[in-house]
């Protein structure tokens, strides 16, 4: 999940290419150990993202399952 929501960042209006970097070490970190500073971290770069990108977008079949 955490490999879609990356790549779900860099679709329509993107965030910064300096944030998708912060947010791709956090998740590489979070795939490793569990932090809560991470998380809220990538929380508030998903508001981001959603408030540059306020229509929803059809999403196709995720590659994970749960």
């Amino acid at each position: 999940m955490l490999d879609a929501l990356i790549l779900h960042f860099s679709t329509r209006r993107p965030l910064a290419s300096v944030l998708l970097h912060e947010a791709a070490a956090l998740s590489n970190r979070l795939c490793n150990i569990a932090g809560n500073e991470q998380l809220a971290r990538l929380s508030e770069l998903a508001v981001q993202w959603v408030l540059a990108n306020p229509q929803p977008i059809s999403m196709t079949q995720p590659d994970y399952s749960r």
